[in-house]
């Protein structure tokens, strides 16, 4: 959605109303879905990566300003190596935390946000492309742990 945003060359406002509708969705999900669980240190250090990390990103625009005379075309994607090295550092932290995968997930973000810096009308594409492969890689592996119903167990009958 950003990645049109920007190409189409919308009013700042639309972009920031897509980024708050982003996390308000966000926020919806998580808290119908956690609503109801208790939190141990693993999970209490998780949220509050993702609470840091996302703030980062919405702060961002407002302290990268955009300077007198830059197109929006060459300041919003001039954002997003930035972007890609908050992401990085976040997940430099959650390979000592979480899982020692997330250290390559990280340089795989410093090398795109290097990247980025060459072909900055891309980067949107770039950053979007390669978390949501990670992700999608990352939720696969993690259903395949998941360990298969006995077979010897008898059903539940639909009700």
């Amino acid at each position: 959605m950003k990645t049109w945003v920007i190409w189409s060359e919308q009013p700042p406002w639309i972009l920031v109303c897509n980024s708050y509708a982003i996390i308000a969705l966000m926020l919806v999900i998580y808290w119908h879905s956690l609503r109801h669980c208790q939190f141990c240190d693993g999970d209490r250090q998780g949220l509050a990566l993702m609470i840091g990390n996302t703030s980062a990103l919405l702060i961002l625009p407002f302290i990268y300003r955009q300077a007198q005379g830059v197109e929006l075309t060459e300041y919003r994607p001039s954002l997003f190596p930035i972007m890609a090295l908050i992401c990085a550092v976040n997940y430099f932290v959650q390979g000592s935390i979480f899982w020692g995968g997330c250290y390559l997930v990280g340089v795989g973000l410093v090398i795109a946000a290097f990247i980025m810096r060459f072909v900055p009308y891309w980067s949107p594409l770039i950053l979007g492309l390669y978390l949501a492969a990670f992700h999608m890689a990352l939720g696969i592996y993690l259903m395949r742990l998941i360990p298969a119903p006995d077979s010897s167990s008898p059903r539940p009958s639909p009700a």
